[in-house]
């Protein structure tokens, strides 16, 4: 036993000696060090005391090979995390366990091939060397290595973590005892060591912990009341302008940073004019995670706000966080965003649904579009916002651009452009500025050609356009140094470090009063209320709140807490406001919070973590009249509705919701219920009384409508979408599915025509080209035929490369119609697809069949079965090819093809001699 507890001190103190290595390491990288006295003892013990039980459990789950192996994962951590520090100044946290798929998208980019082939091989002979070592310790360690000692350390080590667990949970005293910063994982890093910071990071994201005296404070933020006036600033609304907001990939003003240049990149949006103001934009990043300003932006809560350093997008969010998205729709405006990079990076595809988006288009929406350094270019960036503007009804569009991206590897000329060769001083840096200034130039240059398309539509408009981040200098994990290098070279009297955390702010419009005064410095969670402050509309929800009431600080994280992590009041309350107060809040709601605070936050706790009995037993107790029970209600359905059930108890929980101020959710999951009674015609009441409420939420309705669809269940996607279409629903997917449905069972009218066209309106339409085909095809509308085809085959020639399945789906249009003797529809369909020169083998066999059908035997004729010959079905090809040289009287050409399709098919042969005179 004495050997096992040495051991285990063994491994413990190995632990303590990665911590020690890694503060003493980024002593040398950290801004600052925080050296405020500490209780040392105490830290070391509670170091010891997480080290021992890690090791104790693995000994007892797996031996020795457990906890030697354990220790190579703990290097690993360590040396992750003090890479982590040193390219963007923060510190490994559980959640970025969430973010492996982001992280080795852009690896390579910044770590070479032989790099990683060395740490691949570090890790290997780690573990090899694990495992030799475990094979060793055997030998000492065998009378432990048993069964029944294991089974028996297992519950002491189980015991271990429970106390360790307990001893956590009293936060108060730890914070004291360990100096346990809430508002900064950095310090708390260096302060404890990442183990130490690492377990009680993860106690407090199994329950966030309440900002000091929520309860008292939230009540005090419930008294506010702004009835019949407006918050301070604002002025009368300016109407419905179309806003966009661009958030460009590491755009930057070096120039103002203090980096001398020969020549600014920043032409267009720098000039001064009228109709345009700048400022600078206070962001929580540098080099990278630009999630974090995004979502401050979009949702006015400091990404801070919890101290926990994670990535909001990445780790918890609540359905319906309330933002610009939700604040603008509520005024009648579309919304959609626009990313040209993976969809499922940093989660976006979930997290614009839940913050109120209508629409997402990413990656697949800019297929074949140019390309500028690497990346999809913002000419194309823009020109798809662009498109995307409605002319009948206001749009807000949030995009985030990909082009200006890290590494800027130099260009090939020894020339620069635009950095100041005695700065640098012929440093290899001075390239990769120079590069980076000429990817900002040409994001320069397409900006200016959005602004000037706005111009151009005769409308009020809003467009903002601000930098996520500075950029890193560097194709390697040592972005921070590379700044401190230029800082220290430009001297601390011109600059300073806090510049980093700053990026430019450009904002156009020709709506009076919003660009004829700078914005100045803004925090990137106060951007959006300025916006909406400037547009008379500042007192509208969440973002009236926070502007209104000036929140302090304290106040901010209480609003954030209960937005991300509680049961929204706040939000709901806002929301809930009527007609006729410009800013009220319901005193009524929070006069009974205090009373019910800790059930409704036990409630949630329950929910989210599947303990559903005890979730029943709770949400028993609470009064059913009593408004913070709504949103209880509307998840218990939710949940029994994903388990079967659809019993009357159900139904009587979203009568409940459906009687609450925002009844949407309540008629949407009304309506999954009724799917799966088959009751269809209350589905599509449900639908309609969903949509009608004009909670922005319809894309919800459409992807419900969508799966119905992927599942078979045809009458139950039409009693989804039937409804949403018959409302004017203008989102192409859905209308792209519902006419598809009402063509398979026949119906021709000209509703099926608005709906494709509708559909025709996305960034994809070839599939409502297609459709529109098959239309068209059942009336005998061979003109509109050739014109929807010439619109399809123009879209696969800009692809440059036709896509082979759509290609296959016009051809499985064609061969019904060549089968069947049509000819004029078959011509109709197939001369667009040859004149745009993207048409297959079989396309240009068939087209030249029956053009020599009908009597049509010219020299594009003879191409395209020059072509077929060539690259087709050669036998087919030479037949036809026969009876256009006999229609033409050249015997000669047509015995030679004669004998060579008896040579490819001898039993053809009757055939193909038939056709000559």
């Amino acid at each position: 036993m004495v050997i096992f507890f040495v051991y285990i001190s063994g491994c413990s103190i190995f632990a303590l000696l990665c911590a020690y290595l890694q503060r003493r390491l980024e002593d040398q990288l950290a801004f600052a060090y925080d050296t405020a006295p500490i209780a040392n003892h105490r830290r070391f013990w509670w170091n010891t005391a997480v080290a021992a039980t890690l090791h104790g459990t693995l000994f007892a789950l797996a031996g020795v090979i457990g906890t030697e192996l354990a220790a190579c994962v703990i290097l690993a951590l360590y040396a992750t995390n003090i890479a982590l520090h040193r390219l963007f100044g923060r510190v490994l946290s559980p959640g970025d366990l969430n973010s492996v798929r982001e992280a080795l998208t852009f690896l390579p980019s910044y770590v070479p091939p032989r790099r990683l082939a060395v740490i691949a091989i570090a890790l290997a002979l780690a573990a090899a060397g694990a495992m030799l070592l475990g094979h060793c310790a055997n030998a000492a360690l065998a009378f432990m290595s048993g069964s029944r000692f294991r089974l028996g350390l297992l519950p002491a080590s189980m015991a271990g973590w429970a106390v360790l667990w307990w001893r956590a949970r009293a936060w108060p005293q730890v914070d004291d005892a360990l100096a346990y910063s809430q508002t900064d994982q950095n310090i708390n890093v260096r302060r404890l060591g990442f183990l130490l910071q690492g377990w009680l990071l993860l106690v407090r994201m199994s329950r966030p912990h309440k900002p000091h005296e929520f309860d008292r404070r939230i009540d005090v933020l419930s008294k506010v009341r702004r009835v019949g006036g407006q918050p301070d600033g604002c002025r009368e609304a300016a109407g419905d302008p179309d806003v966009i907001v661009l958030m460009m990939e590491s755009l930057a003003d070096l120039a103002e940073l203090g980096i001398p240049l020969a020549a600014e990149p920043l032409v267009y949006v720098k000039a001064e004019g009228p109709e345009r103001a700048r400022g600078r934009l206070n962001v929580p990043v540098v080099g990278g995670n630009t999630c974090n300003t995004e979502f401050e932006v979009l949702t006015g809560i400091p990404t801070g706000s919890d101290g926990s350093g994670m990535l909001p997008y990445m780790s918890r969010l609540n359905d319906g966080v309330y933002g610009l998205p939700h604040c603008l729709k509520r005024r009648g405006y579309t919304s959609c965003a626009v990313h040209p990079f993976h969809r499922w990076f940093y989660n976006r595809d979930r997290v614009y649904r839940k913050l109120g988006f209508d629409e997402f288009f990413a990656d697949e929406s800019f297929y074949g579009a140019a390309r500028q350094f690497d990346r999809i270019s913002d000419n194309a960036f823009v020109d798809l916002i662009l498109s995307k503007l409605e002319a009948d009804r206001p749009n807000f569009v949030f995009g985030v651009s990909i082009m200006g991206h890290g590494p800027y590897p130099p260009a090939e000329h020894d020339r620069t452009d635009f950095v100041d060769p005695s700065f640098f001083k012929g440093q290899p840096l001075q390239k990769v500025v120079d590069q980076y200034c000429r990817v900002t130039a040409a994001t320069d240059r397409a900006l200016a050609r959005l602004h000037r398309g706005l111009e151009s539509r005769a409308r009020p408009y809003v467009l903002v356009v601000f930098g996520d981040h500075v950029p890193f200098f560097t194709n390697s994990l040592n972005g921070l140094e590379v700044w401190r290098d230029i800082l220290m070279t430009l001297g601390n009297d011109q600059v300073r470090e806090d510049d980093l955390f700053r990026t430019p702010l450009f904002v156009f419009s020709n709506v009076p009063g919003v660009a004829d005064t700078p914005f100045g410095t803004l925090d990137a969670n106060d951007l959006g209320a300025e916006i909406l402050a400037r547009l008379g509309i500042a007192d509208e929800a969440a973002f009236g709140a926070l502007r209104a009431c000036r929140m302090a600080p304290e106040d901010r994280a209480v609003y954030a807490y209960d937005t991300i992590y509680g049961a929204q009041l706040l939000t709901q309350d806002l929301v809930a406001t009527t007609e006729g107060e410009r800013y009220e809040l319901n005193s009524k709601l929070y006069g009974r919070y205090n009373t019910s605070s800790r059930q409704i936050d036990t409630l949630f706790l329950l929910m989210k973590e599947g303990r559903y009995d005890e979730f029943d037993a709770l949400y028993a107790t609470l009064p059913k009249d009593d408004v913070l029970i709504g949103r209880a209600q509307l998840l218990w359905a939710a949940r029994q509705i994903d388990l079967g059930r659809t019993d009357d108890e159900v139904v009587q929980a979203l009568v409940n919701v459906i009687a609450s101020p925002d009844p949407f959710w309540g008629y949407f999951h009304r309506a999954r219920l009724n799917l799966m009674r088959g009751d269809y015609a209350a589905v599509s009441a449900d639908v309609a009384a969903a949509h009608a409420t004009g909670s922005g939420e319809s894309s919800n309705l459409v992807a419900l409508g969508k799966s119905r669809f992927a599942l078979n269940d045809f009458p139950g996607a039409l009693a989804v979408l039937d409804p949403l279409v018959n409302a004017g629903e203008r989102n192409p997917g859905a209308n792209l599915v519902w006419a598809a449905m009402q063509i398979d069972v026949g119906r021709t009218d000209a509703a099926i025509d608005t709906a494709l066209n509708c559909a025709a309106a996305a960034p994809e339409p070839f599939w409502a080209y297609y459709h529109h085909l098959r239309l068209l095809l059942a009336r005998q509308d061979h003109a509109r035929v050739r014109e929807i085809a010439a619109a399809a085959a123009q879209l696969l020639r800009d692809r440059q490369q036709p896509d082979g399945e759509l290609i296959s789906a016009l051809m499985g249009l064609v061969r019904p119609v060549f089968i069947a003797g049509n000819r004029e529809a078959a011509l109709a369909l197939l001369e667009p697809l040859v004149e745009a020169g993207v048409s297959p083998p079989e396309a240009d066999l068939l087209w030249a069949a029956t053009r020599i059908d009908v009597g049509r035997i010219d020299d594009g004729v003879k191409a395209a079965l020059d072509r077929a010959v060539a690259m087709g079905d050669r036998f087919w090809a030479l037949y036809h090819r026969i009876r256009l040289h006999v229609a033409r009287g050249s015997l000669a050409d047509a015995l030679a093809d004669v004998e060579a399709a008896e040579e490819i098919n001898p039993a053809g042969a009757p055939n193909v001699r038939a056709l000559l005179p």
